[in-house]
């Protein structure tokens, strides 16, 4: 009987705590997170030092490189994760200040730039590795070195290596200072 009366209560017990089960509720909740970007920025060159060059009959091409503050390497550090953006080239005709005459200038289309296939070095995003590739580009149009082309968010930093410009000089190339107007399009990240 004893047996009996300690079957029953713990039948009682195991009866009333499935009750309990099925009568509990799900709660939800909502979890919250902002992370937030810091400035970036990019370093680009700005001068192009070519500095002297002797006269000749036959037509020549003189090279530079573009540095930057970090050397060749151009690059932009994306940690704010702006909308996709490009950083881009162009010229204007190199004119010959000294004889001021039209038929002295040096068309854009001979102005090139060449660069590296560009890279992400850091983060995660899709690039824009740019238009040069190691081929040089007329900067008569906008010449896209590289760029992010990935959604805002994405944060990350993309470089291009060896930036030089060429000038394509025709046979007895007039003498004189010649100056000229390079647009490098840089984001503001």
């Amino acid at each position: 009987m004893k047996n009996l009366f300690k079957i029953g209560a713990l039948s009682l017990a195991l009866v009333a705590s499935l009750f309990l089960l099925n009568s509990t509720k799900a709660a939800s909740g909502v979890v919250t997170l902002e992370i937030q970007g810091t400035a970036g920025g990019c370093v680009v060159g700005t001068d192009v030092p070519y500095g002297i060059t002797g006269f000749s009959y036959s037509a020549y091409s003189i090279t530079s490189w573009f540095a930057s503050a970090s050397g060749t390497t151009w690059l932009c550090n994306d940690s704010n994760g702006k909308a996709p953006w490009i950083v881009e080239l162009a010229s204007t005709d190199v004119v010959n200040m000294t004889t001021n005459n039209a038929v002295h200038t040096i068309d854009a289309a001979n102005v090139r730039v060449t660069n590296d296939t560009a890279t992400k070095t850091a983060g995660v995003c899709n690039i824009n590795t740019g238009t040069s590739n190691g081929v040089a580009q007329p900067l008569s149009g906008n010449v896209v070195l590289f760029g992010k082309s990935s959604n805002t968010g994405d944060v990350c930093t993309v470089e291009t290596d060896n930036v030089a410009m060429t000038i394509d000089l025709a046979a007895s190339q007039a003498l004189g200072q010649y100056s000229g107007t390079l647009t490098i399009t840089v984001p503001t990240l």
